[in-house]
């Protein structure tokens, strides 16, 4: 740490910089307390069908009085709209948000605004209202075997919502066919892998309970380490826990890359005498993944298909 430094939070920093820079032993358990899991926020997204501009601006005066009770608010109220794709193409769009989703079955029973819009001289979107009797939760902290499920529900039930089932239940196809395919590469291999946060010079090791744990758990990836610290960024490690754990494989995930729009690393950038002793560094199978795809979108079907095809990067030789 720096001479004369009392904040708790920057002497960590400092103590972890250092440890990178010095080589030293340092792996915290026990600093960085457990994340609680958040609330997120749940939405109602309506097509509106102007029918009575009259009886439609007095519905207007009366609806933020109804949401704010409820915790709820707009997001979106109009304005103009343009369709990337497909053939939607809404008159007006009102987006409202609550802090709960629980909230929102309260307001729809106290105010029924979807099913009753038409009285207030409007037509509502019909998939609204069902929409709001299924969602889903994906907990980034610790995802496990069912990680892929989840994902593929969701991607099901927008497909239901937007009126694309059969191109949703294509995309879930070959999600799941790449799935399956991957399982057969990697079952019989005995490569153990690492996954690590990479950020301003100092790694985070992601295990068999972080965010990445279903790759080990539904792909079959055999981990380095057995830690099953939690935690949504990870634990700090040095550079000599990695050699400890000596893997055959290290995945590397750029957060700086994301957040500060900076350049990839690569082996240049990380290099140092313990990490050219790990087999992975030593059989060139440090895999710098896709950044934004692993620590922004890993929920989407795009992104999991990017995801797996990293994965099996470590499994060519």
């Amino acid at each position: 740490p720096e001479p004369g430094c009392r904040d708790p939070v920057r002497r960590e920093e400092h103590c972890l910089r250092c440890s990178v820079l010095c080589q030293t032993p340092f792996i915290n358990t026990n600093f960085y307390p457990q994340q609680k899991k958040q609330i997120m926020p749940a939405y109602i997204i309506v097509d509106v069908t102007v029918l009575n501009k009259d009886e439609y601006e007095g519905h207007k005066k009366l609806t933020p009085g109804s949401l704010t009770a409820f915790g709820g608010k707009f997001i979106v109220r109009g304005g103009s709209t343009e369709c990337l794709e497909g053939d939607w193409h809404p008159e007006r769009i009102v987006i409202l948000e609550f802090e709960k989703f629980t909230e929102i079955n309260r307001h729809c029973t106290m105010f029924p605004y979807i099913s009753n819009v038409e009285q207030g001289g409007e037509t509502g979107f019909p998939f609204a209202q069902e929409f709001l009797e299924d969602h889903l939760d994906i907990d980034y902290q610790d995802s496990n075997s069912d990680y892929f499920d989840i994902v593929t529900k969701h991607l099901l039930m927008l497909g239901k919502l937007f009126d694309k089932q059969t191109l949703a239940k294509h995309k879930v196809d070959e999600l799941e066919t790449k799935i399956q395919a991957a399982r057969m590469v990697i079952k019989d291999r005995p490569e153990k892998a690492l996954v690590v946060l990479h950020n301003n010079g100092a790694f985070r090791f992601l295990g068999i309970r972080s965010r990445y744990g279903f790759i080990y758990s539904a792909l079959g990836v055999k981990p380095a380490s057995l830690s099953e610290q939690m935690g949504l960024h990870g634990q700090p490690v040095s550079s000599e826990f990695i050699l400890e754990n000596n893997p055959d494989i290290i995945y590397v995930v750029d957060r700086t890359a994301v957040m500060e729009r900076s350049p990839v690393l690569d082996k240049q950038s990380i290099d140092n005498p313990l990490l050219r002793e790990t087999n992975a560094w030593k059989t060139g199978n440090v895999i710098f993944v896709d950044p934004e795809a692993w620590y922004i979108t890993g929920a989407g079907i795009t992104s999991l298909n990017i995801m797996i095809d990293d994965v099996l990067k470590g499994y060519v030789k």
